[in-house]
């Protein structure tokens, strides 16, 4: 609560600093003194200049660390301390100095990887090691491969994997031919001999090989999913080796307090002591909420499971024998952790409560869903739905059509919506106001951003929701390339770089 109330009081002072960095860093660019400058962390940010040379910049353009480098990594967990990179003979190197451009860690290693408590790892023609950020060694550069897991390091050679302590204090004699990631501070483990048990994170063993079966995964409230090695069916044990349910699935998966278990081909749901909750007939099974969610006013763990049969989808409750909505549905999906939105065989949306009561016919096209509000059309009409609970109204928006986003999720989450009128293009956001205008040829989104790739005439650009033009309607033709957009007039390209799934607020 003390740091809560410390971040409050502090939050206007890194708003304001923040905001004060985001205009140097747009003069900065506009006025061609760096190609780039990346994001402010801990009051500083790196830039690129235009012969890809990096250095350090404070909040106020000043320059900290000089240009001298190929490559410079800001963390905001390290404060003062950066990952640098050049090329010495060849080949590149990687190491850390202070804002001083003091050397902390020699700039001489293959690959440098902060990790947490002040440890880095560090690799070196094929070998690795660990170091704190004072240069102090912690394992040496030795190893084949390590990993760091909790509060452990797990150091690897010639196939037998060590324990070590942050520290670099090796834990336990014992040397591990496999070895899980730790789990509620434990981990399945096998050893030489080939016996698979389960340890704990003081390399304490906390359950011992059970004959002819071998351990799977760490499921919650010690449990253990097992193997029979000679059925390869599938149960679970308790942390006392006793069998929990008995190996005759072929599959399991625990999700709360039930399992979804798999045999001879088709799918159910069973409890903790193997009587059947949802018979053995779905196709597939997976739970229909992530977060609580409220039936009634009553806040509780989501029971609701998705199942699947012949390519049709309904819900089923597993304290309920009939169902919250008929296995008819070619897809359903969670909205606003509230509803359900249904696709039926017609490619028709509707819009159901969580207690399986329908809110809205299955006569609409869904575009979008933001907050309260879904981008719709009914009756090729296009509106914006208002949720509100059990009710909901339906507001008209002044277009011909909605058009869909591309390269995005089945639903997309997005505060904007684009539309067409009169063979022009626009964007409407969640409150029907248009922001920006319907004047363009042709409008795309950029994965989930505020920005949107925009034609007029048959030159392309880049505007944002605020109708502000972010990259000159000048170019003829772009692609899009993951992390950027190239854009190409006659022989010049210019590159954009995109923030990639951006949700809008």
């Amino acid at each position: 609560m003390k740091a809560l109330k410390i971040y409050l009081l502090l939050f206007p002072i890194i708003c304001l600093s923040q905001s004060k960095f985001n205009f140097v860093k747009e003069r900065l660019v506009l006025k061609k003194k760096y190609e780039y400058v990346y994001d402010f962390q801990n009051n500083y940010a790196v830039f690129r200049t235009f012969d890809k040379k990096m250095g350090v910049i404070d909040s106020t353009g000043n320059v900290f660390i000089q240009p001298t480098f190929s490559f410079i990594y800001n963390r905001s967990e390290l404060k003062n301390l950066f990952e640098v990179g050049n090329r010495v003979n060849r080949k590149f190197k990687r190491g850390y100095i202070d804002l001083k451009g003091n050397i902390r860690i020699p700039i001489d290693y293959d690959n440098v990887y902060y990790h947490q408590e002040g440890l880095i790892g560090v690799s070196k023609a094929g070998k690795h090691g660990v170091l704190d950020t004072l240069n102090n060694l912690v394992l040496p550069l030795k190893y084949d491969y390590l990993f760091f897991d909790g509060n452990l390091i797990i150091a690897e050679t010639g196939g037998a994997k060590s324990l070590y302590n942050y520290q670099g204090k090796q834990i336990t004699d014992l040397q591990f031919l496999k070895i899980s990631r730790f789990k509620d501070g434990k981990a399945i483990v096998t050893d030489a001999n080939k016996s698979n048990f389960i340890i704990d994170n003081q390399a304490n063993i906390v359950l011992k090989p059970i004959k002819d079966c071998a351990f799977e995964a760490i499921l919650k409230d010690d449990l253990f999913l097992i193997k029979d090695n000679l059925s390869a069916k599938f149960g679970v044990v308790t942390v006392k080796a006793q069998f929990l349910i008995p190996v005759k699935f072929d599959k399991l998966e625990q999700t709360e307090d039930v399992f979804i278990a798999t045999r001879d081909g088709k799918k159910g749901i069973i409890s903790r002591t193997d009587s059947v909750i949802k018979p053995f007939i779905y196709d597939h099974i997976y739970p229909s909420f992530r977060e609580k969610f409220s039936i009634d006013g009553d806040n509780k763990k989501s029971s609701h499971y998705t199942v699947v049969k012949d390519n049709l989808c309904g819900i089923v409750d597993l304290h309920l024998e009939q169902d919250v909505l008929p296995m008819r549905y070619k897809w359903i999906s969670t909205a606003l952790n509230s509803y359900y939105i249904v696709v039926n065989t017609e490619d028709k949306n509707g819009l159901f409560l969580v207690n399986g009561e329908k809110l809205l016919d299955e006569d609409y096209q869904f575009f979008n869903v933001f907050e309260n509000s879904i981008f719709a059309t009914k009756n090729k009409r296009p509106i914006i739905v208002k949720l509100d609970g059990q009710k909901f109204e339906e507001l008209e928006i002044l277009a011909d059509d909605l058009v869909a986003f591309t390269e995005t999720p089945h639903f997309v989450t997005n505060a904007n919506q684009i539309f067409s009128a009169n063979g022009k293009f626009g964007i409407v956001n969640y409150q029907n106001k248009i922001v920006v205008p319907c004047e363009y040829d042709f409008i795309e989104n950029i994965y989930l951003s505020n920005e949107f790739i925009v034609k007029k005439g048959k030159k392309f650009g880049i505007v944002n929701s605020e109708n502000k033009v972010l990259l000159e309607i000048e170019y003829d033709a772009f692609v899009i390339k993951k992390e950027v957009i190239e854009f190409r007039k006659q022989k010049l390209k210019k590159y954009y770089e995109v923030k990639q799934g951006l949700f809008n607020n």
